[in-house]
């Protein structure tokens, strides 16, 4: 490994944490360590810049090298070892309550295999040192601010960037999904087509029109926020409505049912 990723990653072997998001250079964990790594369910994305080992999952084991990537998800029983004389990986760790929406922004995840190669690259390190540092300076209030830091390195880790942007629709596709706001018309303009062509195109595709295609995304988001214990109002807000009576004539088409009595019957108040 070449002298400035050692000497950019030395000072950042300090596991930050902040609300169970965990972000840092590791080395080896210990058995008591491990015994807890595959007993949790959280997402877990490393990337081995140095070392040889085993990662199992449900069954399966893949041999691990030098620049293997390897990305557990909820749900996943796993096992991952690494030989102990010169291991060094880069790891991020999302709590598993997050995942579900943090799978929403990035659907791509679900079709990735457990392990694959990455070839080293200066530009994916710097973003982790970037989302490293950034971690370290916040407080826990203001983790929100590093999420878009995180989605950026692991869309890069992953390909699935490189892929969006080989692949139009699918670059549409993630937009709808992470902005609300967005003219129709623009993020077709981003995806290097007209409105119409992309529309068209888009609905062939995946069976739904884009403008069809958000507004579910965005009651979907609704509706895990009000499950989770948000007002009506404050969920209106975050998802970009300009009042709560557009959010809630919305979601009573898409529902079929007011949000504050979605909210009632999630929560077990039943009135």
């Amino acid at each position: 490994m070449e002298k400035w990723t050692l000497e950019k990653l030395e000072s950042r072997n300090v596991h930050v944490t902040r609300n169970g998001y965990q972000c840092g250079v590791g080395g080896i964990l210990e058995d008591q360590q491990y015994d807890g790594a595959m007993r949790n369910e959280n997402y877990v994305i490393s990337w081995i810049l140095r070392g040889d080992g085993l990662y199992q999952e449900n069954g399966t084991a893949y041999p691990l090298t030098d620049f293997c990537v390897c990305m557990r998800r909820p749900g996943r029983k796993y096992a991952m070892r690494l030989d102990p004389k010169y291991g060094m990986r880069l790891f991020l760790t999302i709590p598993q309550d997050t995942y579900p929406a943090l799978q929403r922004m990035i659907p791509e995840l679900d079709s990735i295999p457990p392990v694959w190669q990455v070839p080293f690259d200066r530009e994916i390190v710097e973003e982790f040192c970037v989302l490293y540092d950034h971690m370290e300076s916040i407080s826990s209030l203001e983790l929100y601010t590093a999420l878009p830091k995180m989605i950026l390195y692991i869309l890069h880790l992953t390909g699935i960037q490189t892929n969006r942007e080989k692949d139009p629709l699918a670059l549409g596709k993630g937009m709808l999904e992470e902005n609300w706001t967005l003219p129709l018309e623009d993020i077709a303009e981003r995806c290097g087509m007209k409105y119409n062509t992309f529309r068209k195109r888009f609905t062939e595709v995946y069976g739904i029109s884009p403008g069809q295609y958000r507004i579910r995304c965005r009651i979907e988001e609704g509706s895990r926020l009000l499950a989770g214990g948000m007002s009506v109002s404050k969920t209106a807000v975050l998802l970009g409505y300009t009042d709560v009576y557009s959010f809630t004539h919305q979601f009573s088409t898409v529902k079929g049912i007011p949000p504050g009595r979605y909210a009632a019957q999630e929560n077990g108040n039943f009135l």
